[in-house]
């Protein structure tokens, strides 16, 4: 039957990190990532004879691509990379000693002495106010070596070879200078655009086949029927019923037709989101035009076969319902290469690997032998020396030389091989055969709950809307925010720093939803479902107050015991730039509750809202003077006028006074806050959830409380 046939699956994605409304990637993955694996893996490939693999590109991740290729959107990263230190703020400086570490230690950080330098500076604490103290250490000269080191750190082999201006930057190790880092940048560009027509020119040569996931990499099944989970996850509680088979849909037609939009071809198989796999899923795919798909072998295994040993079942293609050839990764050797191969040595790992296909084509020759080997495309490979060149040379060199194994493309595969049919599949996905990644944790079945609010919001709205731009964005928005992404990071499963940023992302998709069709944006969008990790907090107020509400600081005494919050530009993925808000202060007295807002720019309206058990807002216009602003309460999506009134001044400063007796408290319960400021863009203190201020009534029981 010929030799054991190796179908290599590289899955390349990233979330998609593009602020629709700002026209901003909000994290520079998609670039970074680009400047390596992205290309140097189809770079390896146009280098070898008789290789071939497949390589699952995301849509989303294509269109980010193209964008960066074509100057169409930058990130914060970036920005900060270009920018002269001598210019920065010391919040932009703390952004950099934060996030420009951010690569391999082992790799790039302990072999570069300047580079270990910095980070010893640095230290290894992630707390932003010890970040602070040590901006001291760091001159300018530091800072421009950092840009440099980090943007440095990113390049894979395959620019590294086709750049000999690399290898001066690399040898250099400090003393970069601003033109430096521009040359960095060029290259980077240089690199970014010629990703795509690699790809072209290897998928038209027939050396790669280009499989695809839906557009957003979404969780098809569940976006189907949320439900379908409970099968594998009898025991968890699930959120209310989502079920949008019209959208799971679109995220496959509309990756299709990008998909040829690109590459003058439509894609004939799918590596379904996180190998997430139904019957209705693939009855989907195959009625979308795809001829086949794949996931992991417990999928399998749990579809019938789990009495037998995988050797008499795994390695061979399945035919779904006669529609659709359906393929099941090798788990062992496939995570081999993702997480283990990088601590051997080449010539061990490589032996490794072909012992494990002989003993499979051993078993099997008689019949034909398959081997699906998937994994991650883009992450693995800063963990090993020398960006995995070595390791991946060798192993492709070992098969093509072996008398027993060669690569092929899962079509080749489809084309020449029948499937045993394969009448249902187990519901489920590459890890664990289940779902539990994404629903059944109270944090994941909340954002299901706010997928589904909007979700419905959108299909009611979107009715006889007449702003067809609007609408076009207000739907990408919701299908970005059905993507698999911001799931994986609720629950417990992982703890990363840095991680509640998917939550603002989740949210901020959502709430544009709203937005683009002319809504205010519900208050359950402007609360986190995941608590920051480091969340700054305000300082209490220590006693009671009275000042005059005047828009002025009569006196040192008139404010002196109240609660206070300094905001300061943040340093993690999120930050903007400085905050319009210098300040802002509250307190009480027996009858009143009072806040000041202090201003370094000018701003057009102020939202400041309340919570006890209900939301509140105080809207107002910035005009100078003393004058009564109604409060409101939340009603939904909606805030409707109650009878009470508040009293705002205006003036050098915002001085506001509410009556206490608005508010109800129970127990250790007191008053939070949250403040929206209109300026040249929207900013929100906090950006997500409220600060707790220790207001409540009558007001010596909050000294009683342990804060």
């Amino acid at each position: 039957m010929g030799k054991a046939k190796i179908l290599f699956l590289f899955h390349m994605h990233q979330p998609y990190y593009v602020d629709i409304a700002e026209g901003k990637a909000i994290m520079p993955w998609v670039r970074l990532h680009g400047i390596k694996g992205y290309y140097d893996i189809p770079y390896l490939i146009d280098k070898l004879k008789n290789t071939k693999i497949t390589v699952n590109l995301v849509p989303s991740l294509i269109e980010q691509i193209n964008l960066y290729s074509e100057g169409k959107i930058s990130d914060l990263y970036l920005d900060l990379t270009l920018k002269d230190p001598a210019l920065m703020s010391d919040n932009e400086k703390l952004f950099l000693i934060d996030n420009f570490f951010s690569v391999n230690f082992k790799n790039f950080i302990e072999p570069n002495s300047n580079y270990k330098r910095l980070f010893e500076l640095r230290g290894d604490s992630d707390d932003l106010d010890e970040l602070r103290k040590r901006l001291s250490y760091f001159t300018n000269s530091d800072l421009r070596d950092l840009q440099a080191l980090f943007n440095l750190s990113w390049f894979g082999f395959a620019a590294r070879r086709e750049f000999k201006e690399l290898k001066t930057l690399f040898e250099k190790q400090g003393n970069y200078s601003i033109e430096d880092i521009r040359l960095i940048v060029d290259i980077q560009f240089k690199v970014l655009k010629r990703i795509i027509p690699l790809y072209r020119k290897l998928l038209k040569e027939g050396k790669i086949e280009i499989s695809i996931s839906p557009y957003f990499h979404p969780i098809l099944p569940l976006i189907i029927d949320s439900d379908i989970g409970k099968i594998s996850l009898p025991d968890k509680p699930f959120p209310p019923k989502f079920s949008y088979p019209e959208h799971a849909r679109m995220h496959v037609t509309e990756g299709i037709r990008l998909f040829e939009e690109v590459f003058g071809e439509k894609p004939y198989g799918m590596w379904p989101s996180e190998g997430s796999v139904s019957d209705d899923a693939l009855e989907l795919i195959s009625d979308c035009g795809l001829k086949w798909i794949a996931t992991d072998e417990e999928i399998l295994k749990k579809s019938g076969f789990g009495n037998r040993h995988k050797f008499e079942f795994l390695y061979k293609p399945y035919s779904f319902r006669d529609k659709l050839s359906c393929f099941f990764r090798d788990r062992e050797i496939s995570d081999k290469i993702g997480f283990v191969y990088y601590n051997f040595k080449v010539d061990d790992a490589v032996k490794d690997f072909l012992a494990h296909i002989e003993k499979i084509y051993n078993f099997n020759k008689d019949k034909g032998v398959i081997v699906p080997v998937i994994f991650d495309g883009e992450n693995p490979w800063e963990f090993y020396p020398d960006l995995a060149v070595n390791f991946l040379f060798s192993l492709f060199e070992g098969i093509e030389g072996s008398n027993f194994a060669e690569t092929s493309t899962f079509y080749q595969v489809v084309e020449s091989f029948r499937g045993e049919r394969l009448e249902s599949i187990w519901p489920g996905s590459w890890i664990n055969a289940n779902f539990a990644i994404w629903i059944g944790h109270h944090e994941m079945n909340t954002a299901w709950s706010y997928l589904g609010r909007t979700a419905a919001f959108f299909e009611e709205k979107s009715k006889g809307f007449e702003d067809e731009v609007l609408l076009e964005k207000a739907k990408k928005e919701l299908m970005v925010a059905e993507g698999s992404d911001w799931f994986w990071w609720y629950g417990d499963d992982f703890k990363v720093k840095g991680q509640e940023k998917f939550d603002l992302l989740f949210l901020k998709h959502l709430s544009n939803v709203y937005r683009f069709l002319g809504e205010e944006v519900p208050v359950f969008l402007k609360t986190p479902i995941k608590k920051p990790t480091s969340l700054p907090k305000p300082k209490m107020p220590v006693s009671l107050i009275s000042p005059d509400i005047d828009g002025e600081i009569t006196n040192f005494f008139e404010w002196n015991g109240a609660g206070e919050f300094t905001p300061q530009g943040k340093g993690g993925a999120m930050f903007e730039g400085e905050t319009p808000v210098e300040k802002i202060m509250f307190g009480q007295d027996l009858k009143n509750i009072y806040f000041l807002i202090a201003l370094r720019d000018k701003v057009e309206s102020i939202k400041l809202f309340l919570q006890d058990k209900n939301f509140f807002c105080l809207n107002f216009p910035l005009t100078q003077g003393v004058f009564k602003v109604p409060l409101s309460i939340s009603k939904g999506r909606d805030f409707e006028n109650t009878e009470f009134f508040a009293k705002v001044g205006v003036d050098k400063v915002v001085e506001i006074e509410i009556n206490g007796d608005v508010f109800n408290f129970e127990g250790r319960d007191t008053l939070k806050f949250a403040l929206s400021v209109m300026g040249m863009k929207e900013t929100r203190i906090p950006e997500f959830g409220f600060f707790e201020t220790g207001i409540t009534f009558p007001p010596f029981e909050r000294f009683l409380i342990n804060f």
